[in-house]
């Protein structure tokens, strides 16, 4: 055997190591994305399962979240100073999902934009989130409003 077909022969090992080692790490790659995925969505569902649990447990803190939602200017001072982080929570949550691409599993925090609450609670932090996030709950909000007027239009007519 002469030296060239012995470095054609090594060549063409080199080219099946490199091919075998591209399909390893795309395998590995893809593993570690799906991993990554199902990591961020049990981050969130513990996020959820903290939240109901808060509620479940505590009446007073249940009591604060569902009567702030309904007006949180009509809350004392004291339950405001409640209602303000635990809605804080239910935001980190739904900002955690946005941020992982997770919009339609997002959607579901829609029902928060139909409470007074909300809205009052969201036009005095809305600004401690970054642009993104906030410009998306804001187009939700005009959407909501746009969806409204029309319905309102069509009950007139």
């Amino acid at each position: 055997m002469n030296w060239e077909a012995l470095g054609a022969i090594a060549e063409l090992l080199g080219a099946l190591a490199v091919i075998a080692t591209l399909v390893y790490l795309s395998l590995q790659i893809r593993q570690n994305s799906t991993l990554l995925k199902e990591t961020a969505a049990a981050a969130t569902r513990d996020g959820y399962l903290g939240m109901s649990r808060l509620l479940a447990e505590n009446s007073e803190a249940n009591r604060v979240f569902w009567d702030g939602l309904e007006s949180r200017a009509a809350l004392s001072e004291q339950d405001r100073r409640r209602f303000d982080p635990i809605l804080s929570i239910n935001m980190h949550i739904w900002q955690h999902e946005f941020e992982i691409g997770r919009q339609e599993e997002s959607q579901q925090w829609d029902w928060l934009l139909a409470k007074v609450g909300f809205a009052e609670w969201w036009q005095e932090y809305r600004m401690v989130y970054p642009d993104p996030f906030r410009e998306c709950i804001d187009a939700r909000f005009e959407a909501r409003a746009a969806a409204a007027q029309q319905s309102d239009e069509a009950d007139v007519e």
